[in-house]
């Protein structure tokens, strides 16, 4: 760009050919001229943010005739602008290669627990190992790993603690596809599971630990259980004054929820053994 109060031609009048020649060569590109101006108009220090700044960068890009120039461009700026999403990434190198007019939209925000959006990112952590606190192995003594993923899948697939809530087809479908996911995104899932774990990804900020993971197994472990009782309570209305038998088994797993909802540890005895270093 030019100094202020100035177009070329006005440049070239004022200053020469030779001052406007040198004034191009040293000048920014144009590129990341409005990459800058669209980190300074939208901060990116959240997924809006980058999404506003990829809406205000795509009629740019979109008039570069050639396909691999815009790929390049696509490229660099998910680098310039910290986006680390592949949804993201794979919605801005759609667009640009296609040349489409659709701005970006941000993945949907759906109804789902804090404690859903952690075992979500333990399940797509295959390849992510993080050690919150060092493991050792009551076998050899030797170091053992923090694995969210396999963790995660472990609880889940035991205690099938997603049934019935929102993310369960998604949950299904991250336990369906293996544990040595290579790209989560390559998983069939319908348009709305595909926001969800957008939306899941997006926030990447927070760290994956044992004590997150533990955390979120206990909260399900009480949504089960409070599930279960209004279950039950459901039951007893449709069933008082018919069957007495009924009546009685009924009361009794009332009972025994209940003592359990105020257990702090909510482990059921009845639960299958987990192996070394899971979460209980």
């Amino acid at each position: 760009t030019l100094e202020a109060g100035f177009d070329p031609d006005l440049y070239i009048r004022r200053k020469g050919k030779d001052a406007y020649a040198g004034a191009l060569k040293n000048s920014q590109r144009y590129f990341d001229y409005l990459i800058e101006r669209a980190r300074i108009q939208f901060p990116v220090r959240s997924a809006e943010a980058k999404v506003k700044a990829v809406n205000y960068l795509l009629p740019h890009i979109q008039r570069v005739p050639s396909r691999i120039v815009r790929d390049e461009l696509s490229q660099e700026i998910a680098q310039k602008l910290g986006i680390d999403s592949a949804v993201l990434r794979q919605e801005l190198k759609h667009a640009v290669a296609n040349r489409s007019s659709a701005a970006l939209k941000a993945p949907v925000e759906v109804q789902a627990t804090d404690a859903e959006r952690i075992l979500i990112r333990a399940l797509t952590s295959a390849t992510e190992m993080q050690t919150a606190e060092t493991h050792l192995s009551a076998r050899d003594g030797a170091e053992e790993q923090f694995d969210p993923a396999r963790q995660a899948r472990f609880v889940l697939q035991n205690e099938r603690l997603h049934e019935g809530l929102a993310t369960e087809p998604l949950v299904e479908a991250l336990l369906h596809s293996g544990s040595n996911i290579a790209d989560v995104l390559e998983i069939p899932l319908s348009d709305p599971d595909r926001r969800l774990l957008a939306s899941i990804l997006m926030k990447e900020e927070e760290e994956q630990t044992a004590e997150r993971l533990d955390g979120a197994v206990r909260a399900l472990r009480r949504i089960g259980l409070r599930r279960k009782l209004e279950q039950v309570q459901r039951e007893l209305q449709a069933t008082r004054g018919k069957d007495a038998a009924k009546l009685q088994a009924l009361l009794t797993e009332k009972i025994r929820i209940k003592r359990a909802l105020m257990d702090p540890g909510l482990v059921e005895e009845s639960g299958p053994t987990q192996p070394h270093g899971e979460v209980s």
